[in-house]
């Protein structure tokens, strides 16, 4: 009777008297759980407890090494799926008609008849990966699910070699080349992941426009034979159709009528975008831009510095 009345009280001296108690320290146990003041016994609170679903289940921590087993089954998963895109990427007509016109060195003496017309190279392949951590398309994009694999190139030899392309005479008439392919012109193919869409399943146009910048600048850079550089005076982008994500596209881009002569500091280059698996398939986007070539030296060297430059 000591120990029960001052307890239910919350009197601090019936506390203590019942802490001298077996029988009163089992009943503060059941006060300190149910509540104090509360009549619920203690079998009927685990009813209660047991009826109420967790909404936070404890998730013990992964150990090292199980840690490390999920990453390298991602990395494997990635590596595969990039395999496999960049074996369709080889896989295209396209790209099949290219390589037969084309060399991965612009000196080197074709075994053919005629000397080739373009030199396959991959933007961005030869940077260091320290360098390419702070480039959007080939670092922060270059996952999965955005940029599988890095784009691939055929250029004019003559646009290789620092030759003028247009009146060399290393490249061959367009009437010698295969189907509808251009040697004046430059070719840059893409794959797009689905995490560069903008509205579902359409890319973002932000991000075809930077396709253009990236694409004209290959031939842009390459009309100065001084420094190989130069900077995005304007771009104007015309967008004609949706473009689909998981597909392949390329860019067909050259230098406007009048911007193709030497020791010129700008530069107008066009170019379309089409579906890279479809022979002469619809344009999706067209673009534009204007390049000038800096004067600067110390700007020269920065910009010969970065990703984007021109080999």
């Amino acid at each position: 009777m000591i120990a029960t009345r001052p307890l239910l009280q919350g009197s601090t001296a019936g506390l203590l008297t019942a802490a001298a108690s077996p029988t009163a320290r089992s009943g503060r146990r059941r006060l300190l759980n149910e509540g104090r003041g509360s009549t619920t016994s203690q079998s009927s609170r685990r009813a209660l407890t047991s009826s109420v679903p967790r909404t936070a289940p404890q998730v013990s921590s992964p150990s090292a090494s199980s840690t490390r087993g999920s990453v390298a089954e991602q990395l494997e998963d990635d590596e595969a799926y990039s395999a496999r895109i960049e074996a369709s990427l080889f896989s295209l007509p396209l790209v099949q008609k290219l390589i037969a016109l084309s060399t991965t060195d612009a000196s080197a003496s074709s075994s053919s008849s005629r000397p080739p017309i373009f030199k396959m190279h991959r933007p961005y392949g030869g940077v260091p990966p320290t360098s390419l951590q702070h480039h959007m398309t080939a670092g922060l994009m270059r996952k999965r699910t955005g940029f599988a694999t890095l784009p691939l190139c055929f250029s004019p030899v003559g646009d290789s070699d620092g030759s003028d392309s247009i009146s060399g005479s290393s490249a061959a008439p367009v009437s010698q080349t295969s189907s509808s392919l251009n040697p004046r012109r430059t070719y840059t193919i893409y794959h797009l992941g689905p995490s560069l869409c903008g509205h579902p399943s359409i890319i973002h146009g932000g991000l075809i426009s930077t396709l253009f910048d990236e694409a004209l600048a290959i031939p842009g850079f390459a009309a100065f034979t001084r420094t190989r550089v130069g900077l995005t005076a304007s771009l104007e982008v015309r967008y004609k159709q949706f473009v689909e994500p998981h597909r392949f596209v390329v860019i067909e881009a050259g230098l406007e009528e009048g911007s193709e002569g030497k020791g010129g500091r700008k530069a107008m280059v066009s170019g379309e975008m089409r579906y890279a698996d479809e022979e002469d398939g619809k344009v999706l986007a067209e673009g534009k831009a204007l390049f000038v070539e800096p004067r600067d030296e110390k700007l020269v060297a920065m910009l010969r510095s970065s990703p984007n430059a021109t080999p």
